[in-house]
């Protein structure tokens, strides 16, 4: 993608990708190699959650490591989005 069509992105879109499909707002912003790192971390600590975790526990609570890296994700994505928007006015 080019700048031009990054900076047309609004604010609010990319943080909504992000929420709907992980680590994609790091794509977007043009930082793909974090957006992997993340997912990988996503990945591996859901995949120890769920191993320490025994079967009477929820899916949410077994795969809470994941979804804890994804909510961090998320509010990351929304600090560079801020970020990247005081640099435009400046």
């Amino acid at each position: 993608m080019s700048l031009k069509i990054i900076n047309k992105i609004p604010d609010w879109l990319i943080v909504l990708a992000t929420v709907i499909i992980p680590s994609s707002g790091y794509v977007i912003l043009g930082k793909p190699f974090r957006g992997l790192v993340m997912l990988f971390y996503m990945a591996l600590l859901a995949f120890i959650t769920y191993q320490l975790s025994g079967p009477e526990i929820s899916p949410f609570g077994r795969f809470a490591g994941g979804f804890l890296i994804w909510a961090i994700s998320v509010l990351e994505v929304k600090k560079l989005v801020k970020l990247r928007e005081r640099k435009r006015y400046i």
